[in-house]
């Protein structure tokens, strides 16, 4: 992962990646929500999205009632935990 030096400029904060091996700097110039965004593109691998409407068809024709209930509270601790994050 690259790493970069914090510069501040006339009261301005930008980033710039820098080597460490070589001890030069790259060629662009980011603000923090350029470098921000240049980081989640590298990292995150995928997106999830959660339709209710579709888990709901999901958990309807799950054939026991036992195994729908444990998927509801299942979804209800993982609706908790990342309502947690927030």
């Amino acid at each position: 992962m690259q790493k970069y030096h914090k510069v501040v400029l006339n009261g301005k904060v930008f980033y710039r990646e820098f080597d460490d091996r070589t001890g030069y700097y790259g060629k662009e110039i980011l603000t923090e929500n350029q470098l921000i965004q240049q980081m989640l593109e590298e990292i995150v691998i995928d997106e999830i999205k959660v339709d209710h409407e579709m888990i709901d068809y999901a958990i309807s024709i799950i054939p026991t009632s036992k195994h729908k209930e444990m998927v509801k509270k299942y979804l209800g601790y993982l609706e908790m935990v990342a309502e947690s994050l927030e």
